[in-house]
């Protein structure tokens, strides 16, 4: 008897790029650090249209022409084990990679060795952002059942 909590869960990766067209240049390439020219799978990624729009602004236009494109990829399935739906339906709204932190927290994973190699700003930042949703990731998850 197949269960809701046993439902894999896919996480959709969305985010922006810019695209550069070159003369003279096949296939795709894209923006990527340090304002070079580089495949996807390298390029920037902008949480929002507006913030690619800003650093497109401040372009040199001698490296080609630019576009702004929205990127997203299904990602999963990624629970290993059960979880109840309605925590599912918690995680779905995270934005980003903070999903992912979430899922970890949730199945109990130690987020200190995630942690320890970033710095603390980026664990306050992510603790700050999953507090919005009710996730503290200072304490361990709480199964009840």
């Amino acid at each position: 008897m197949p269960s809701d909590s046993l439902t894999p869960f896919y996480y959709d990766n969305t985010y922006w790029v810019i695209q550069v067209y070159r003369r003279g240049q096949r296939g795709v390439s894209y923006l990527g650090p340090k304002r070079t020219v580089v495949p996807l799978e390298f390029a920037r990624k902008f949480e929002s249209q507006q913030k690619a729009l800003n650093v497109l602004r401040r372009l040199n236009k001698s490296l080609g022409e630019f576009e702004t494109k929205l990127i997203t990829q299904r990602l999963g399935p990624i629970l290993p084990i059960p979880v109840p739906e309605t925590i599912l339906n918690a995680i779905s709204d995270i934005p980003g990679p903070y999903a992912f932190v979430a899922l970890d927290w949730v199945q109990g994973d130690d987020l200190g060795k995630w942690f320890r190699h970033r710095s603390k700003s980026t664990y306050y930042r992510y603790r700050r952002k999953l507090l919005e949703y009710g996730i503290d990731i200072t304490e361990p998850y709480k199964v009840v059942v």
